[in-house]
């Protein structure tokens, strides 16, 4: 919410993705006097394949969070709360969009109702590619490793949601093979399985301390043992 306010601030249009989710949100806009002029509603009414999309987004580390259970919530949440708060939108210019077709069909369609929407108020709408309308909780980030001798070296992209084993990962590939790393968070050890962005905290520019350790030595395997008869 304080992301939509500081936006609402400063731009005089603007196309939030996403946003509102919740009625709360919807409160938010019109406690600001905010006109809602056109939302674009893209929906998907086969749920198998809106499960198959998110186990495909799970396994790619897209969205490494998305099990089935956290699927299978989010569904919920949305039946419970965004249909309700959209179908409460009133006098709002609401286009339904089959998001059942091809990434591109699916741009193609909510481009082209963008477009007619602005042609109806009388202004042009400018947009861009949808790889460009992202989530603030989705955005990439740039990742900085800054050494003790001053150093500076390794500026990834790296998504949001991504585990720290990703990050682990890309610090490996970029020459971390000598030591086995211990990663810390507000002086807490932090774990391959927690997604970054929602560690409790978690900020752009925020600092993830880095430490080496010797490796163990590799184990010795004992000679097989011969037996007598």
């Amino acid at each position: 919410l304080s992301s939509v306010e500081g936006i609402l601030r400063t731009k005089n249009y603007v196309l939030l993705n996403g946003f509102p989710k919740y009625r709360h949100g919807l409160s938010l806009l019109t406690s600001r006097w905010v006109q809602l002029e056109l939302c674009l509603w893209l929906q998907v009414p086969d749920v198998d394949a809106l499960a198959r999309r998110a186990l495909a987004r799970h396994i790619s580390g897209e969205r490494p969070e998305d099990d089935d259970a956290n699927f299978r919530t989010r569904l919920r949440i949305y039946e419970e709360e965004t249909i309700p708060t959209i179908c409460s939108l009133g006098s709002v210019n609401v286009i339904e969009i089959d998001a059942s077709r091809s990434e591109d069909s699916v741009e193609t369609l909510a481009m082209d109702a963008w477009k007619v929407a602005g042609l109806r108020l009388g202004r042009k709408l400018r947009g861009s590619g949808s790889r460009d309308r992202r989530d603030a909780d989705e955005a990439d980030f740039e990742v900085l490793v800054s050494l003790m001798s001053g150093e500076e070296r390794l500026r990834p992209l790296l998504p949001a949601r991504a585990k720290v084993s990703t990050l682990r990962k890309i610090l490996v590939d970029d020459g971390e093979t000598e030591f086995d790393l211990k990663l810390y968070f507000e002086g807490r050890e932090i774990l391959d399985p927690e997604i970054l962005c929602y560690m409790h905290g978690f900020t752009l520019g925020c600092t993830i301390i880095m430490v080496r350790q010797e490796k163990p030595p590799p184990r010795r395997l004992s000679p097989p043992r011969r037996l007598s008869p």
